[in-house]
């Protein structure tokens, strides 16, 4: 699972097929499919902040994924080592 950082007030996101993820109050839902991953790594609300990008934990760090290349990253690395690699 994959938790997707949403506003305090965010009752949950809905997909364009129909798919619903609650906050259940908080903070956060948790999305496993990774087609709406996908989407929601490329949402313009994403761009603007009114949701946060993908995360995702390792050993108890909570990580980011990529919104290029949707590569799942530590906390502490500041850019996407794929992306680097590739020159972009």
């Amino acid at each position: 699972m994959t938790r997707i950082p949403v506003p305090k007030d965010c009752i949950g996101l809905e997909m364009a097929d129909g798919a619903k993820y609650d906050s259940g109050g908080r903070e956060f839902v948790e999305v496993s499919d990774s087609n709406h991953l996908t989407a929601i790594a490329k949402s313009r609300h994403t761009e603007i902040g009114w949701i946060g990008r993908p995360q995702t934990t390792f050993s108890g760090v909570q990580g980011w994924d990529c919104p290029r290349c949707h590569f799942s990253a530590f906390a502490w690395q500041d850019h996407c080592p794929r992306c680097i690699r590739k020159g972009q």
